[in-house]
């Protein structure tokens, strides 16, 4: 299963556009309808900032609408209702700071399974399942089980990326709704999908991590590296996904109301 910014050929053949936001917002998309190709039958999307680390905070809001708008896309496409039970899992190892997107943003999603109805609709649950190589348990297992035992009609997977593509390390959002393979770069784990699950799925991440060896030539083997200030991109990253999602299943309530039911004193 590829990503688009993992895609080692020219991936514009499947229909693959870009559409310039205003202050150099991007947003990218595919649409695969054919099984006979590289990519996964489905939906593809990219929502990046190039320069997203020096933009002021007028430019992250509008960033966040934007992913605010494409996901709202899958869930209407995924027939997804307000009142369905969702579960968002944070992927990957939270020890390893390129690895720890999926937990540091889970932690900052308000669960509202359990709130009053009076004021949220929504019923969200959140997981983070750790990796295998901690746990001793297969990622897949923990998900499944889980989504299983709560009648989930979504699972929002949430996880670090591999790139190929050192243009778009650190700042852009990707989204689909083929499902992922959690340590998909290590290649031993189960794949997370409808296919596997029958429970539709969004994955969303962001590239965090680049191997050596597919862009140099002197590289020889998987040699997987990280930008110096990571601890800062991902801090960063985290906050405006989670502010995205916060904002699509808890859109009754304000801002400043989901970060008091976050951090309740």
């Amino acid at each position: 299963m590829k990503m688009i910014d993992e895609a080692d050929f020219d991936y514009e053949k499947y229909g693959f556009n870009e559409k310039i936001k205003q202050n150099g917002i991007v947003v990218s998309s595919m649409e695969i309808d054919n099984k006979n190709c590289d990519f996964k039958k489905g939906s593809y999307k990219i929502v990046s900032c190039k320069n997203l680390f020096i933009a002021p905070k007028n430019v992250e809001r509008m960033l966040e609408q934007e992913i605010v708008k494409q996901l709202k896309i899958f869930l209407n496409k995924l027939e997804i209702c307000e009142s369905d039970t969702i579960l968002v899992c944070g992927l990957g190892n939270g020890e390893i700071v390129a690895d720890s997107l999926g937990e540091k943003t889970c932690k900052k999603i308000l669960s509202t399974k359990l709130l009053n109805k009076k004021f949220v609709k929504s019923n969200v649950c959140t997981l983070c399942p750790n990796v295998q190589a901690v746990t001793g348990i297969k990622t897949f297992d923990v998900v499944c089980g889980v989504a299983k035992q709560i009648k989930a009609k979504l699972i929002v997977l949430i996880d670090s990326f591999l790139t190929n593509n050192i243009k778009r390390l650190g700042h852009s959002f990707q989204m689909s709704d083929t499902g992922i393979i959690p340590g998909g770069a290590l290649n031993f784990n189960k794949e997370i999908s409808y296919d596997t699950t029958k429970i539709k799925c969004i994955t969303i991440g962001v590239p965090f991590m680049l191997n050596l060896k597919e862009i140099a030539n002197c590289v020889h083997k998987d040699i997987i590296v990280s930008p110096k200030d990571i601890k800062f991109m991902v801090e960063k990253c985290s906050t405006i996904l989670a502010n995205s999602l916060n904002k699509v299943f808890s859109s009754d309530l304000k801002r400043d109301e989901i970060m008091e039911l976050l951090n309740p004193i």
